[in-house]
C-alpha cells in the first residue's frame, strides 16, 4: 500500500495551518483512478509532507502510511505533491474539475499572440524582436486565446462553486447561482447550536468564516453572470498574475476612507510603510524575486483617487462600483510605467494603452477579468504590453538607485510580513540586481516561473 500513489482534494484545514485532511471520499488511485479501500476516516496530511500550501480544494498527489496517532484504520499522507491534470475541453454532462474546464493547460495550442483591434490602434510600437522573446517565454499559457462564453454557464459555476468549497455540499447546499439559501441556513442554524453546545468554539469560528465566504463569493460570480463575464478567459487560475503584472504593473486599487488617507500618507512619506494589500499580493507568491517585483512598481500604495489615464467608459464605473461590493480587492492594472514615482528617481517613458479592471477574493485560487477599457478581450495587446514592460526594465533600472535614499526603508519580505529591508548594500542595489536577473530570466524564456518561484537565481545563473 505504501507504494501506491493516490490523488485526493483538501477539504479541512483546521486552526492550525500546518496540517489538514484529504476527504476520504474523494481520493482514487493515481494510475487508472479505480477505488482503493483506505476505509471511512479522512488522510491527515501535514504541512512538511506537502510541496503547496494547505488550502481547501486543493487537489494533490501522494503515499500513505499508517497513523499511529490515530490508530488502527487510519492513514496520513506523505510525499504530496499539488496534482496539474491536464484536461481538455469536457462534452456536455462529462464531470469537471472547477474551472480548469473552461481554461485547459495547454488549450492556447502555441497561438499566444492576439492582434490588436481598431479601439487599440493608439498602442505605442514594441520592437518585434522583443515580442518574439515575449512568446518564447509563454505568458498565460494554460488560458485559452478565446473570448466566447461557454455552454451551460449555470452548470459550470455549480460545479465551480463545489470544486471550491466542498464541504458546503453537507450543509445543503445546491450551488445554484441563484439558489435560496433557506435550507442551507437552518443547517448552519443547527451547526453552530450544536457545536456551542458541545463547547467547539474555534471549530464554530470556521465554519462561519467558510460559510461566509462561500455565500459572499458566490453573490461576486452572480456579479460576473449579469455582467455577461463568464468567459473562456475571464476567470483565471492565481499561477497565471505574474504574466498579467508584467504586462500592466502600476495598479490602483479600491479604498474605502482609511485606505484612501493610507494612500494620501504614502505618497509624501519619504519611507511609506508597507500596506496589507501589498501584503496580500506579496504573499501570493512567498519568494523574493515576485515581492521585489511587485514593490519595485507600487510601493506607494495607490488608490483610485490618483488614477489618471485612459478614460474609463460609464459601463466600466459602473461595473467597478458594483464590484467593490462584492470583491476585496478591484485593482486598475495599468501599463503606465512613467508613473512609478520618485522611487525611480522619476524614471520617463511613453505610456502604453488600456488597463484592465481585475478582482480578487481571499481564499479563492483565481482571479476576475472585470474589463478591459477598450472592450476587446483579455488579451489583445497582451505581448506588446509585457515586451514594453521588459524594454523599460532594461533602459531604466539603473534609476533604482533612487530607492537607496532611505537606509533601512519598509519592506515586505517572502515569508516575513512588513519588516524593514536591511542590507549594507542599499535597496536600490537590491533591487537592481533583481531587474537584472529578470531581464536574464527572459531572455532565456523562464521569466514567468522566475518570478512564481520555480526558477531560482542560483538555478538562472548556473
Amino acid at each position: 500500500m505504501q507504494n501506491n500513489r493516490y490523488i485526493g482534494r483538501i477539504v479541512t484545514v483546521p486552526g492550525r495551518e500546518d496540517y489538514a485532511f484529504i476527504g476520504i471520499s474523494t481520493v482514487s488511485l493515481e494510475k487508472d483512478g479505480g477505488y482503493q479501500d483506505l476505509g471511512t476516516a479522512d488522510i491527515f496530511i501535514h504541512q512538511d509532507e506537502c510541496s503547496v500550501e494547505l488550502i481547501v480544494g486543493t487537489k494533490v498527489g501522494f503515499n500513505v502510511i499508517p497513523d499511529l496517532n490515530r490508530g488502527e484504520g487510519f492513514f496520513r499522507a506523505t510525499g504530496a505533491i499539488q496534482h496539474v491534470e491536464e484536461l481538455e475541453l469536457m462534452p456536455e454532462g462529462k464531470p469537471m474539475e472547477g474551472f480548469n474546464a473552461l481554461m485547459p493547460f495547454g488549450s492556447s495550442n502555441g497561438n499566444l499572440i492576439v492582434a490588436a483591434t481598431p479601439a487599440q490602434n493608439k498602442m505605442k510600437d514594441v520592437d518585434p524582436e522583443v515580442v518574439k522573446t515575449v512568446l518564447a517565454n509563454q505568458p498565460a499559457s494554460g488560458v485559452p486565446r478565446d473570448s466566447s462564453v461557454p455552454p451551460n454557464v449555470t452548470d459550470l459555476l455549480k460545479e465551480f462553486l463545489l470544486f471550491l468549497f466542498p464541504a458546503m455540499e453537507q450543509f445543503g447546499s445546491h450551488f445554484r447561482i441563484d439558489a435560496n439559501e433557506e435550507e442551507l441556513q437552518i443547517q448552519m442554524n443547527e451547526a453552530q447550536v450544536l457545536h456551542t453546545d458541545m463547547g467547539m468554539l474555534d471549530q464554530l469560528v470556521l465554519l462561519e468564516e467558510e460559510f461566509k465566504k462561500f455565500l459572499s463569493f458566490r453573490k461576486a460570480l452572480m456579479l460576473m453572470v449579469q455582467e455577461n463575464l463568464v468567459r473562456r478567459d475571464t476567470i483565471i487560475p492565481i499561477e497565471y498574475l505574474p504574466d498579467f503584472f508584467t504586462a500592466v504593473p502600476v495598479w490602483y486599487l479600491w479604498a474605502d476612507e482609511a485606505g484612501v488617507r493610507d494612500s494620501d500618507n504614502a505618497q509624501i512619506s519619504d519611507d511609506p510603510q508597507v500596506h496589507k494589500s501589498t501584503d496580500y499580493f506579496c504573499d501570493l507568491f512567498p519568494n523574493q524575486n515576485w515581492a521585489d517585483m511587485f514593490q519595485m512598481f507600487n510601493r506607494r500604495f495607490r488608490t483610485l483617487k490618483m488614477y489618471k489615464g485612459d478614460l474609463i467608459p460609464p459601463a466600466v464605473m459602473r461595473r467597478m462600483k458594483e464590484a467593490s461590493q462584492h470583491f476585496d480587492y478591484v485593482v486598475i492594472m495599468t501599463p503606465y510605467h512613467d508613473v512609478v514615482g520618485r522611487d525611480w528617481q522619476d524614471a520617463v517613458w511613453m505610456r502604453s494603452i488600456d488597463p484592465y479592471v481585475v478582482g480578487f477574493k481571499k481564499g479563492i485560487p483565481y482571479f476576475f477579468i472585470l474589463a478591459r477599457f477598450s472592450d476587446s478581450g483579455t488579451f489583445p495587446l497582451f505581448a506588446e504590453l509585457i515586451g514594453d514592460t521588459v524594454e523599460f526594465l532594461r533602459t531604466n533600472k539603473s534609476k533604482l538607485n533612487g530607492f537607496n535614499s532611505t537606509q533601512n526603508p519598509y519592506w515586505h519580505t517572502a515569508g516575513g510580513s512588513h519588516g524593514s529591508y536591511r542590507s549594507g548594500h542599499g535597496l536600490g542595489n537590491h533591487l537592481k540586481a533583481v531587474a537584472q536577473n529578470a531581464l536574464k530570466a527572459f531572455d532565456q524564456g523562464i521569466l514567468f516561473d522566475w518570478l512564481r518561484g520555480k526558477v531560482t537565481d542560483e538555478e538562472l545563473n548556473n
